[in-house]
């Protein structure tokens, strides 16, 4: 753990001072173990939090390539967000997120003198696509900044790149790949925690503005922390070899897990063979009887 921040409302200094002042002293009594010694907790309104250029969320988990990791990712990130619309393409279904110092919503004319409204995000700075996947699982990645990844006129690279292409983020909802490997059919973090012999804590609907309610968010930050470790080892210990261990290779990635179907998956592509239903655009009964009876060993209804 590199240090702890508690993101509140931009405007809750002036709407509730005497809130804004306890959860300060809270912070100030707060012990967090680093590798750069002990620090206390630091309160941040939301607007720094997301600044562009000088907020941690974006110079971590976008220009620093880290991980953003929750088990409520959905509402995190909408509660984070300065705006929001219907996603399209991939995402339709989902929603496009505009976070607060990353663009504006704005009306415009386009080239044919049709009059238009959005979001415009800054150039380098792109909005975040959310999706959900099956029962319990959901997609999120950033955007590509600018158009496509480059710049409307010079075509250079906007935005973030990795390995030669836009950098569309590391984001994981942890209930997909909780739910992928401990089989329980909720989106509840607690009975998840429980599976992996973590202390049972739940995401409430809704916290005071309170040292009690910052000391709630603490302790759940630490259990999400917990079960991420745990479901990192667990995915390290699945379809690999002794030697894929020693040179610290994977082949089940958090990010790629939604549920056991989506595990499933994973130990067809690590076989090399193709998926049975790849080979059929429509299958009949008698496809599906085979395919399951393969896949599961013998016969299944």
């Amino acid at each position: 753990m590199l240090g702890a921040q508690l993101v509140g409302a931009d405007d809750l200094a002036e709407r509730d001072v005497q809130a804004s002042e306890a959860l300060a002293r809270w912070a100030a009594g707060q012990a967090m173990s680093t590798p750069n010694g002990t620090q206390s907790v630091e309160v941040v309104p939301r607007g720094e939090f997301c600044h562009p250029s000088e907020g941690l969320l974006l110079r971590r988990t976008y220009r620093g390539g880290g991980w953003l990791v929750t088990a409520d990712e959905g509402r995190s990130l909408g509660l984070l967000a300065q705006w929001w619309a219907p996603a399209r393409g991939w995402f339709k279904g989902g929603f496009l997120l505009g976070l607060p110092g990353c663009g504006e919503y704005t009306t415009w004319t386009d080239a044919k003198g049709r009059p238009r409204s959005g979001w415009r995000a800054e150039l380098h700075t792109p909005p975040i696509r959310i999706k959900a996947m099956g029962e319990h699982g959901l997609r999120a990645e950033y955007g590509r900044a600018g158009r496509g990844g480059r710049t409307p006129k010079a075509g250079d690279p906007a935005g973030h790149w990795e390995d030669g292409k836009p950098f569309l983020g590391r984001i994981v909802d942890l209930i997909g790949p909780a739910f992928a490997f401990d089989g329980q059919d909720t989106s509840n973090l607690a009975p998840h925690l429980g599976a992996f012999g973590l202390s049972a804590l739940d995401v409430p609907a809704a916290i005071p503005v309170s040292p009690a309610g910052a000391d709630q968010l603490l302790n759940l930050a630490r259990a999400v922390h917990q079960l991420a470790l745990a479901l990192d080892d667990e995915a390290a210990r699945w379809l690999v070899s002794d030697e894929d261990r020693q040179d610290g290779s994977a082949a089940v990635g958090l990010r790629e897990l939604v549920s056991g179907g989506s595990l499933a998956t994973r130990i067809w592509r690590r076989s090399g063979a193709t998926p049975p239903l790849a080979k059929f655009s429509t299958p009949d009964d008698a496809a599906l009887d085979a395919y399951a009876a393969g896949s599961h060993g013998g016969w299944c209804e």
